[in-house]
């Protein structure tokens, strides 16, 4: 890399407002609750535009910054990846495939895409789930892929059902020289190749990554904890490059109860999360309406609120969607968020004949 001193002040001037503009985003990002990861770059610095350009970046504990935990606006339809307890928990096999496209207003803004596969099973005698989740999450220079296999005990209690998993994978992460981030921030003319600031070529780094969890069912109420990225994995770039994801938390639990004489079941939910520090909460409230059809509103902390359709086709296929309304005006100059997610479930007991193959978490 060459030092920053080199910089022209037109490639000073892009920087500083990248800069800017990504100071706005880790700003929202605390506000949003999913802890940001560092990458340090360490390069050589001398000459007063270098000197002002690592003032600048230092302020912001550096400019790169990449998500840490993929943000879900329906994290019912998948909880398997935030709990790897959750695998067999609801006696089905369970599918899930989801996208999600955050900050819609912006260029090279968050995508994520999920899929999910969970079922029972007999192992020695004993109850037990297996499951398994790829993800993949996109956001400006990074693009992150991780494949994550879980698995599960089932203890029968006397008024409920606990499971209590763990989850084994490996994270891909790939850090991109170029991020074309549009006209809206003044920013089109992007940076050369060549720039001190940046990787000239695509680096790419793989980490060992380990999660628990413990989920308590009953016929109208559930609650799970996990711990995700138990040991703070980090991904093997070369010396020139740091990057780690935080160890997070997450709490989650939800009940449900019909109105009586009435063909709707209310189902509130409530989210928790934290890397220690930060936190982030979430509240939802959705309606069923004979057994099909769904709606509901939530509200993420300080980040939006959420609107939450759904419909269960007559083959059994559910399909949901979510649209996230920035809460503040500082959220909204980045657009809000759309998420689509579809679900199935099946049976595949000999014994399954006249029996109901509904999960009263899954919407």
């Amino acid at each position: 890399m060459k030092p920053l001193g080199t910089f022209g002040s037109k490639k000073l001037m892009f920087f500083l407002r990248l800069n800017y503009f990504f100071l706005n985003q880790l700003f929202h990002s605390f506000n949003n609750g999913f802890k940001k990861n560092k990458i340090i770059i360490r390069p050589l610095f001398d000459g007063s535009c270098g000197a002002l350009t690592f003032f600048v970046l230092f302020c912001n504990t550096f400019v790169l910054v990449s998500q840490q935990t993929s943000l879900s606006s329906q994290y019912r339809f998948n909880e398997l990846s935030l709990n790897p307890a959750y695998a067999g928990s609801s006696e089905l096999v369970n599918l899930v495939a989801g996208s999600r496209q955050q900050w819609v207003g912006v260029s090279g803004g968050p995508k994520t895409t999920v899929f999910g596969a969970d079922f029972p099973i007999n192992f020695l005698g004993n109850e037990a789930g297996l499951g398994i989740v790829f993800s993949n999450d996109q956001i400006g220079f990074f693009n992150e892929i991780a494949i994550n296999l879980m698995g599960s005990a089932i203890f029968r209690l006397q008024d409920g059902m606990l499971n209590a998993g763990v989850s084994m994978g490996v994270i891909n992460h790939v850090l991109k020289p170029e991020w074309y981030l549009g006209d809206k921030y003044g920013l089109s003319d992007f940076h050369s190749n060549q720039d001190g600031l940046m990787v000239s070529s695509e680096l790419s780094g793989n980490a060992f990554d380990l999660g628990i969890g413990v989920f308590y069912q009953t016929h109208n109420w559930h609650a799970g904890f996990s711990v995700l990225h138990l040991f703070n994995p980090q991904p093997d770039f070369d010396d020139n490059y740091f990057h780690y994801f935080r160890r997070t938390f997450y709490a989650t639990g939800g009940y449900e109860f019909a109105i009586p004489d009435r063909p709707i079941v209310l189902k509130p939910s409530v989210l928790l999360m934290s890397d220690v520090a930060s936190y982030q909460g979430e509240i939802d409230m959705t309606a069923t309406f004979k057994k099909r059809y769904w709606g509901g509103l939530g509200y993420r902390f300080q980040d939006a609120v959420i609107v939450l359709l759904g419909i269960e086709m007559k083959n059994g296929l559910k399909i949901g969607y979510s649209y996230d309304i920035p809460a503040s005006q500082f959220a909204a100059n980045y657009g809000g968020s759309h998420e689509i997610m579809v679900g199935y479930q099946f049976d595949l007991r000999i014994d399954k004949k006249g029996k109901s193959y509904k999960s009263v978490r899954f919407l």
